[in-house]
């Protein structure tokens, strides 16, 4: 994608703007700071383990495909490598989408900012970036999404990780090379990877490569940690919904099918969930109220 899109509330935006950098030099290159959160501390808590769960699952096949089932530190060294570290920034591909102004544009009073990939690329491969010692610390990658129980594991990935798990050497307080890599690819993957039910929102991520020492902030009364990075303004726009389009916002909402529920338990040390679809004959449908926001 050329352009991709991030939708956020205004008191987000006048944070990046505010810690934004401006060179005082003739130049005048500026960047957009932003803030890319832990993806443990996403909106939906348990989508990094969406990927990681299915690959335990896989592995642990392949180990007994081969009769030698997984054994307690065995296990324990699969739960390490799927510890995915990752700092995020979900974009999406629509360019003004109502669901979207909704659910993440501070209810239609917020901002969407577009990302030119054209110009970002242009300004790292200018003489401007190694100027100002900037380098591209991030990715932006496309999600993929799935049914929990139809995550698709590739076949080399599990029979890379079972190999290793089955045939590691035992080197104390070392890492190797394997270990190194397969901790990347599973991060990589489980980085983008999200339930079905967001399909509609068309999102890819901004992935933070940097070696920073997180920062923290406060939210909703959890400590949630952050890499702060900065863009090119080059690559750079920001959009608000003008008078003219206001109205938009109180466009009545559709019905949609309830096919089933999502069933929460608390197992010990972690939440975990399971969908129950209902009997076609049992499907109904619901519309949310309408909001009536208004634009302060």
């Amino acid at each position: 994608m050329n352009k991709l899109y991030h939708y956020t509330s205004i008191e987000t935006l006048y944070n990046m703007l505010e810690k934004s950098i401006i060179s005082d030099k003739d130049t005048q290159v500026r960047y957009l700071n932003m803030w890319a959160t832990h993806i443990k501390y996403l909106n939906d808590e348990t989508e990094r383990e969406l990927f990681t769960d299915a690959l335990k699952k896989a592995v642990s096949i392949y180990a007994q495909e081969h009769n030698t089932p997984l054994g307690n530190e065995q296990l324990k060294e699969l739960d390490i490598l799927c510890d995915v570290d990752s700092y995020i920034i979900s974009l999406s591909e629509h360019q003004d989408d109502l669901n979207m102004w909704r659910g993440y544009g501070g209810n239609g009073v917020g901002a969407n900012i577009e990302f030119d990939f054209n110009n970002i690329s242009a300004f790292y491969s200018t003489s401007k970036s190694n100027q100002f010692k900037m380098e591209r610390t991030y990715d932006a990658k496309e999600c993929n999404y799935f049914q929990p129980e139809e995550c698709e594991i590739d076949k080399s990935l599990v029979e890379r990780v079972g190999y290793y798990l089955l045939h590691k050497k035992k080197i104390k307080n070392s890492i190797n090379s394997d270990e190194i890599k397969i901790m990347r690819d599973i991060q990589d993957l489980a980085t983008v990877a999200k339930h079905i039910a967001y399909i509609s929102e068309k999102e890819w991520r901004f992935i933070c490569k940097t070696s920073s020492i997180p920062k923290h902030i406060m939210s909703k009364g959890i400590i949630k940690p952050y890499i702060e990075f900065s863009i090119p303004i080059e690559g750079v726009e920001i959009r608000f919904i003008d008078e003219k389009h206001a109205a938009d916002i109180n466009i009545p909402n559709e019905p949609f099918p309830i096919r089933g529920r999502m069933v929460i338990t608390y197992n010990g040390d972690r939440w975990e969930h399971t969908e129950k679809l209902l009997p076609s004959e049992q499907i109904e449908e619901m519309t949310f109220p309408d909001e009536r926001w208004k634009k302060f």
